[in-house]
């Protein structure tokens, strides 16, 4: 008994290993790589964290049945599991994606409008282009306020699946 829970503990201990320092590796020695290629090496990742899995448990731990026999079916359930869990990662990985968008693409704009409509009320001694400027600046508040309330429902959205899926 002993023995297979220093088995287990060294199997999770490899896989934390691979899982954070595969990433960092890739970040490393692929500072430029563009974003079809850091896909491409996710998938690859992907396929041999699954193929090593299927090896170190069909080799390290011996699954037997009563037979003494290897048995095929726990490694198939283990590998369907492991699937399972590439996909959640990775519809994780496209919403985090798309969110970063969001933050970098959509959030900017009513940003920059407020910074740079704020600074012109500053400038501007007329109370008629003053109102004129918080105006828009009001609507700028309103269209940030859309794209906020718009990310906040897809990130609950999925919350939501990822709870009823499990």
């Amino acid at each position: 008994m002993k023995n297979k829970n220093r088995i287990v503990i060294s199997y999770l201990l490899l896989s934390c290993v691979w899982i954070i320092s595969s990433d960092q590796l890739i970040y490393i020695f692929t500072p430029n790589l563009t974003p079809d290629g850091r896909t491409i090496i996710h998938t690859m990742k992907g396929f041999i964290f699954i193929l090593s899995n299927a090896l170190f448990l069909n080799y390290v731990l011996g699954i037997y049945n009563k037979r003494k026999k290897k048995s095929h079916l726990s490694l198939i359930s283990c590998l369907e599991d492991n699937k399972e869990k590439q996909s959640r990662i990775s519809k994780q990985d496209n919403l985090l994606r798309e969110m970063a968008w969001v933050n970098v693409h959509a959030i900017r704009k009513p940003v920059a409008s407020i910074l740079s409509l704020s600074e012109l009320t500053n400038t501007t001694s007329d109370p008629i282009e003053k109102g004129e400027y918080y105006l828009m600046i009001s609507d700028c508040i309103k269209e940030l306020d859309i794209v906020v309330c718009q990310t906040a429902k897809k990130l609950n959205q999925f919350t939501q699946s990822e709870r009823n899926g499990k």
